[in-house]
This record gives C-alpha cells, structure tokens and sequence, in this order.
C-alpha cells in the first residue's frame, strides 16, 4: 500500500537529475532488492511503480 506522501502531487513533477543518479545508483548496486525495498533506500518521495518504470524506461539502458 503506497503511503500519503508517495501518492501526492510530488509523484507528478518531473524527474530531476538528481533523483535519476540517485536511483540509478541505489538499483544498480541492489539489483536483488525488490522494488518497495528500493523506493524505501533511495528516500526519493516516489512510489515503487514509478521508480521502476522510471528505471525500465529511463535508465536500464545506461547500465
């Protein structure tokens, strides 16, 4: 279940730089971490389903 703060209008602004090394980062040194897990380490304010779509379509290739 999302909490309050990920499901606000924070969810809809767009990605920053910041935000995109921040998850990249975090995904691809716990690549067996689950998505909840990562949402909760990179403390982004975004909720699991966005940041593995932002992952899947942004950032997986970069890998």
């Amino acid at each position: 279940m999302e909490t309050p703060q990920q499901t606000s209008g924070l969810e809809t602004r767009p990605w920053t730089k910041e935000e995109d090394q921040k998850l990249f980062a975090c995904k691809s040194k716990n690549r067996h971490l689950s998505w909840p897990e990562i949402a909760m380490l990179t403390e982004l304010e975004r909720s699991r389903k966005r940041c593995r779509e932002r992952w899947e379509k942004h950032l997986e290739d970069k890998h």
